[in-house]
C-alpha cells in the first residue's frame, strides 16, 4: 500500500473480532512495518457436561446406562452436539435427549439438542452394552458436547468401564461309586442268607 506523507489512522477489521485501530505516522521515501493483533469477538457460548457416576464395573454380557446432564452455560439460546468416541465405541450408544423445548437426533454415536435456553439443561442417556465374547480388561469412552454457535466452545468427560470374565458355571451331580452299590448289594446279601438260616434252625 502506497500513502503520501503524514499522519494516519488505521482501522482493520474481521468477521468474529474485534476492531483494531492505530495511528501510523508516515515518512516520505520510508517503508512502514505494523504488527496487528486481533482479538476474537465473545462468542456467548457455553457448555458443561456432568453426571454423577463415570466409572462402573461389568461382566461380560451386562449393560449399563449412564445419565448425562448438559447445560448451557452461555448467553442465549443453543444448540449442543453429544458425541461419543473411544476404541470400543460400538459397545455405546447414546439415546434420544430430553429438554424442556425440542430436540433432534443425530444417530447413536452423536446428538444434536436444539434450542437449549441459556442455562437450561437437556438430559442424554449413555447405554453401554458388553458383547459376551469381550476381552476382561479397562476400557474408556469419550464423551463431547460442543457449543454449535462456537465450535471451539466444548466441555469432554470420560466414562471408564472395567470389563470381567464371567465365571463358568459348573454342573454338579450326585454319583454313587460302582464299587461302593456292589458293597451295599453284597452286604444286604449276607445279612439275608444269616437272616434265613437262623429262622431255619
Amino acid at each position: 500500500m502506497f500513502l503520501p506523507g503524514g499522519d494516519f489512522k488505521v482501522t482493520v477489521m474481521k468477521d468474529g473480532y474485534e476492531p483494531f485501530s492505530t495511528s501510523l505516522k508516515v515518512v516520505p521515501g520510508r517503508d512502514v512495518n505494523m504488527d496487528i493483533f486481533l482479538v476474537k469477538k465473545p462468542s456467548g457460548a457455553g457448555v458443561n457436561l456432568s453426571s454423577e457416576k463415570v466409572s462402573a464395573e461389568l461382566l461380560q454380557g451386562e449393560s449399563l446406562m449412564i445419565h448425562l446432564e448438559v447445560m448451557n452455560t452461555g448467553t442465549g439460546t443453543d444448540t449442543i452436539i453429544v458425541e461419543i468416541s473411544g476404541k470400543m465405541r460400538e459397545w455405546a450408544s447414546l439415546g434420544e435427549p430430553v429438554i424442556t423445548r425440542s430436540s433432534g437426533g443425530g444417530g447413536p454415536y452423536a446428538q444434536s439438542i436444539s434450542n437449549i435456553d441459556d442455562y437450561s439443561i437437556g438430559n442424554v442417556d449413555v447405554n453401554i452394552s458388553v458383547p459376551d465374547d469381550a476381552q476382561a480388561g479397562k476400557y474408556n469412552f469419550t464423551i463431547r458436547a460442543t457449543s454449535q454457535k462456537d465450535p471451539e466452545t466444548f466441555d469432554t468427560m470420560d466414562i471408564y468401564i472395567t470389563v470381567k470374565e464371567k465365571e463358568n458355571e459348573e454342573e454338579v451331580g450326585f454319583v454313587i461309586p460302582s464299587v461302593g452299590i456292589g458293597a451295599f448289594v453284597l452286604s444286604l446279601s449276607i445279612m439275608g442268607f444269616v437272616f434265613l438260616r437262623r429262622r431255619a434252625l
